[in-house]
């Protein structure tokens, strides 16, 4: 029974943070602190609830950050940008594609992912 509760528990923290906004900013690292300590616990429920949760609230502090209006098109996204999205998206690098490319190589680059 216990579990289930905790699971409750942490279903709700996003929610929370989701409804009240700037009101819950004080609490907000010590709920991620205990969600995150909740990624490893034996029950499958608790572990989900805990991942919705801390997504929903990575969700809430950027619609909280005032983000720019996406813009399409590659001259809105910077070099340093798609290096790094690549080398932790699992894709490999391409060696000739480099901080110091022309936008042509860019351009070459980004058509062929």
């Amino acid at each position: 029974m216990i579990c289930i509760e905790k699971e409750i528990a942490a279903d709700t923290i996003g929610g929370l943070f989701e409804s009240t906004g700037t009101h819950f900013l004080p609490y907000v690292e010590d709920c991620a602190v205990e969600l995150v300590g909740q990624l490893t616990h034996y029950y499958d429920g608790i572990r989900k609830s805990s991942l919705d949760s801390l997504l929903e609230m990575v969700r809430t502090m950027y619609e909280l950050s005032n983000p720019a209006e996406w813009q399409p098109g590659l001259e809105n996204v910077s070099e340093r940008s798609i290096l790094i999205g690549l080398t932790h998206n699992g894709f490999p690098l391409d060696p000739s594609v480099g901080p110091d490319c022309q936008d042509s190589d860019w351009s070459r680059f980004a058509t062929a992912v």
